[in-house]
């Protein structure tokens, strides 16, 4: 049967990277084969994972969120979610691949693979070994895949369903090479010509030392093909494979939170950041908002957030891996909060608060003169930093006041 191998050969990256596209088929009748399942819209990517899948990206916080972020796709195309059999985590990478394949190929009414064969497992660990799409030893209809660098398989298989289109890691998916776009989804696919199937897949380092995924489905094209199963659809079946009601939970991420307090005043609640830095990181559910409340020191009302929360309420706000978050407080009555003379230019800065809305009104008096004027002041408006500027020797009286806020004063010297 001819096929036809559009791999381009690229080296390695260093970052996640997938083969070209996958090696493709022609049916018997030589027309071109075709899959009837649609591509997605756009790329996706899984979302954040568990602290635990930077050292061990085959824990079980790790397998089950990257379920979730399956199931998350395949939401966005209208599939419910994977039903899985209950021990999939303790499956082997090959027997994972095997039956996420087949619950996607009968999600969409194609034919399952019959099995998982020794003789494909191997020709897919040569895949691996040498960072190519794996060819088939002993037959020429089947199609491959491979795809180098990821944390585990299950994100490898991620990336070929929903991260194959224009701008993901396809190497055969670019601007002038269209044609291979969601290849690697094609593949998992593919619609085969009539005869038993069998499929093999591999994980592992590379010849240095990268991992490597890799997965082959093949048919025979005719009854004299009789492959060896090591582990049949028939066994995933009674294992619970699309029966089976999954829940891999929601995944525990991890979150930093930066908290800038202006003014006096507390910030609580399901992500717990205090003195002295104001910095802290911890977990979060995928999913479910963090919730922050700010409550005022004595004297103080809590004047609005900024950063990632908004408004003057209770903060909701998704987790993310860093969060910047500000709680403004000011005085609930007018305040002077800074007075600071500058001796050698004869000159004063001052900056006042109050409750939000506060409209102030200042006044600068020299004891027993005239009121001075409040010439070339550097702000407008008094509530902020002001400076005055050219004041003679004597006594001052500085005053703030706003209307239901009350008023302030302080007095100070010019030598």
């Amino acid at each position: 049967m001819p096929r036809r191998d559009l791999r381009d050969g690229a080296a390695r990256s260093l970052v996640a990277i997938v083969s070209a596209v996958v090696l493709a088929l022609a049916a018997a009748a030589g027309a071109s084969a075709a899959t009837p399942a649609p591509d997605p819209p756009a790329n996706a990517r899984p979302g954040a994972m568990p602290v635990v899948c930077a050292s061990d990206p085959h824990a079980l916080a790790c397998t089950n969120a990257m379920v979730y972020y399956l199931d998350v796709a395949r939401k966005t195309i209208g599939l419910a979610p994977y039903r899985l059999p209950a021990a999939f985590p303790a499956l082997a990478p090959d027997q994972q691949a095997f039956v996420l394949t087949n619950l996607d190929r009968v999600a969409y009414g194609l034919e399952p693979v019959g099995g998982l064969t020794a003789e494909l497992d191997a020709d897919a660990s040569g895949g691996v070994l040498a960072d190519v799409d794996p060819t088939w030893s002993a037959g020429s209809d089947y199609t491959s895949l491979w795809a180098g660098s990821f944390a585990s398989f299950l994100v490898a298989y991620y990336s070929w369903l929903y991260s194959d289109g224009p701008g993901g890691g396809n190497l055969e998916c670019g601007p002038q090479n269209a044609g291979g776009c969601w290849g690697h989804r094609h593949g998992v696919l593919w619609q085969f010509p009539a005869g038993a199937l069998a499929m093999g897949a591999a994980a592992g380092p590379d010849h240095g030392g990268h991992a490597g995924y890799a997965m082959l489905l093949a048919s025979g094209g005719g009854s004299a093909f009789a492959p060896a199963y090591t582990f049949t659809w028939a066994q995933a079946l009674a294992l619970g494979a699309g029966t089976n009601p999954y829940d891999p939970g929601l995944p525990q991420v991890p979150v930093t939170l930066s908290l800038r307090l202006s003014g006096r005043g507390a910030v609580s609640g399901s992500a717990r950041c205090g003195p002295p830095s104001l910095s802290c990181s911890s977990t979060a559910t995928v999913g479910v908002p963090l919730t922050l409340q700010a409550t005022p020191a004595a004297g103080w009302v809590f004047a609005g957030w900024g950063g990632a929360c908004a408004g003057t309420g209770a903060c909701a706000v998704t987790p993310t891996g860093a969060l910047a978050v500000t709680a403004v407080f000011v005085p609930s009555r007018v305040k002077i909060l800074a007075l600071v003379v500058h001796r050698a230019s004869r000159s004063l800065t001052v900056r006042v608060a109050g409750p939000p809305g506060a409209a102030f009104s200042c006044s600068l008096v020299r004891r027993a003169s005239p009121r001075v004027p409040m010439a070339k002041a550097r702000y407008v408006r008094c509530a902020s930093a002001r400076t005055y500027r050219h004041l003679k020797r004597g006594s001052y009286r500085f005053s703030v006041r706003a209307r239901g806020a009350g008023s302030a004063s302080r007095s100070f010297r010019i030598f």
